[in-house]
């Protein structure tokens, strides 16, 4: 059982008690420590642009003991990796000091003035400058962010619910059952060509393939009013870049896949003025999943052990 019993403090009568919480390689993280973290959560707000959007970073001081244990063992492992040295932290908050024009005691009053201490500051300094040398040698090329990207988000957050005018740029592959024996080998000519489509083939060598004049799949801007229910209701859960499952159209009498390449609406202004606010949304969701899976890697090859009760 990792109980570990650590003699804090004999000031006052009795001893203080502190135990493990968890031990990460050669690494451990105390009871204490889960405390400390609630006492300096506003000035780690302030430090670490990694937390805020987080789950643990919107729910604060009052997050459980668990979720702020497991963030405590991430950090830990970030640390043992990318450690940064008392001099690299020296070296960072004398940038902060000059970028700020105030002096080492200005700064300790003001911490002060927060209720913080100097060796909080300069602990925390050490944990954003580990995250900071993780950030740019694992993560940031890992994080692009597309015209795609951008307007699949304008238009599912802003756009979809609402009565805005839009046109949709969809290509159209159409299979008549008619053209077959029977529906099984038409469902197979439509099957062969949706396993092509998601390999990568385009829609018009495809149509190519099955038969069908290729010049006829791009459709071009439609708007919802142009489209049969079938297509709508297809569309409905598609972002740019999708293809759609197979599915019927004329009662059945076509099999039929769709690809929505593009979608317009009326307002452009309003996605201009929203683009850079949505590119920095996307961009740190990017961030975070690329580090949570980072860090779920690290965490299958770590030693991790945690106390119990």
């Amino acid at each position: 059982m990792l109980w570990l019993f650590a003699l804090l403090s004999s000031t006052q009568a009795g001893l203080l008690i502190d135990k493990l919480a968890a031990s990460i390689n050669k690494n451990s993280i105390l009871q204490s420590d889960v405390l400390a973290f609630r006492s300096t959560f506003n000035l780690r707000m302030q430090l670490d642009p990694l937390l805020s959007g987080t789950a643990l970073g919107k729910q604060g001081a009052q997050s459980s003991d668990a979720a702020i244990l497991e963030f405590l063992i991430e950090e830990a492992l970030i640390q043992e990796i990318y450690p940064s040295t008392p001099s690299e932290v020296e070296q960072e908050i004398a940038a902060i000091e000059a970028a700020n024009q105030t002096d080492r005691k200005s700064l300790e009053q003001a911490l002060a003035a927060q209720n913080f201490t100097f060796s909080q500051y300069h602990t925390l300094i050490g944990t954003i400058l580990a995250k900071r040398s993780l950030v740019d040698r694992e993560i940031r090329q890992k994080v692009a962010i597309t015209d795609t990207d951008l307007k699949n988000y304008f238009y599912n957050h802003y756009v979809k619910k609402t009565s805005t005018p839009r046109s949709f740029h969809i290509q159209l592959l159409l299979l008549s059952a008619d053209r077959f024996k029977s529906k099984a080998l038409a469902l197979t000519a439509i099957t062969r060509a949706f396993n092509e489509l998601r390999s990568g083939e385009s829609f018009e060598q495809v149509a190519r393939n099955t038969g069908e004049d290729a010049s006829k799949t791009d459709l071009g801007y439609l708007t919802e009013d142009h489209m049969t229910h079938e297509i709508r209701e297809k569309l409905a859960k598609m972002e740019i870049g999708d293809i759609s499952p197979i599915f019927t159209v004329d009662e059945g009498t076509q099999y039929a896949i769709v690809k929505l390449k593009d979608i317009k609406i009326d307002n452009e202004e309003q996605f201009g003025k929203l683009r850079d606010q949505i590119r920095s949304e996307l961009s740190e969701k990017e961030f975070q999943r690329h580090i949570q899976l980072w860090l779920e890697k690290q965490k299958e090859q770590a030693a991790i052990h945690r106390s119990k009760g």
